[in-house]
């Protein structure tokens, strides 16, 4: 799949820490004022123990609503700039997604509140060895034609590679499931087609509306590795959301 070296890249800034001041050398307090340490109660006839015993075992992964994690997709875009430009949707998940987000057992659109976005488009890909950067292109590309009005990098996007369990595969399909169930709530606008199955991890699973969807574009000839969806919030009766595109890679 053409992951290339193992090197993990952070894209998340760490917090800064501050020194603590030096309050005893600033005001002085006599020793016999200073607090003493209370005495730890425990039942009576249980021995108290200071010893912390270690666990192995796998924090689980924090719930959440799926559907409503997001990023701007200026912000998925900056997530393979510590990469070479020809970076892999594998190897930025493998590089900078799962290192960060498996640390703190949460998906990657959970670490950071500050770049959180609620999102508008929701993106399922299996591009595997296809370049990311031609994956958030094609993203970008889709929005302006469907919206022409709106900036593309500051859209919220639900993308799978990073609002999804990133090394739990039965958390992951329970995320994927929230999603399909709440694609009534969307309409498809774009879908992917592979037709040399060259670059792609493998096919998406079918559903009622993207089948209904391809139906109404045509005889479709290869194997589909991206379908883009749109809130049906906010459309306004705009013509190009009663439209399935098709483009074949």
């Amino acid at each position: 799949m053409g992951c290339g070296s193992s090197k993990e890249v952070s894209v998340l800034a760490e917090p800064q820490v501050r020194p603590a001041e030096n309050i005893a050398a600033s005001s002085p307090v006599p020793e016999a004022e200073l607090a003493q340490p209370e005495q730890l109660a425990h039942p009576e006839g249980e021995e108290f123990s200071d010893s912390v015993e270690c666990s192995n075992t796998k924090q689980p992964i924090s719930d959440a609503v799926v559907p409503e994690l997001g990023m701007p997709l200026a912000v998925i875009e900056r997530l393979g700039a510590e990469l070479p430009e020809d970076a892999t949707v594998d190897e930025v998940l493998s590089q900078v997604v799962k290192p960060q987000a498996s640390r703190q057992s949460r998906r990657f659109a959970e670490l950071d509140p500050n770049l959180a976005m609620h999102p508008t488009y929701y993106v399922q890909q299996t591009w595997g060895s296809r370049s990311y950067l031609a994956l958030v292109h094609t993203i970008r590309k889709h929005i302006r034609h469907v919206e022409p009005d709106v900036d593309p990098d500051k859209v919220g996007v639900w993308l799978d590679l990073v609002c999804t369990a990133p090394d739990d595969s039965s958390v992951a399909e329970a995320d994927l499931q929230q999603l399909r169930d709440f694609l009534p709530h969307t309409k498809p606008t774009l879908v992917c087609i592979e037709q040399c199955g060259t670059g792609a991890a493998g096919r998406l699973p079918a559903t009622g509306k993207l089948d209904a969807g391809i139906a109404n574009a045509g005889n479709v000839d290869g194997v589909v590795t991206l379908v883009m969806y749109r809130t049906k919030q906010g459309i306004h009766g705009f013509h190009l959301f009663d439209t399935v595109h098709v483009a074949y890679m």
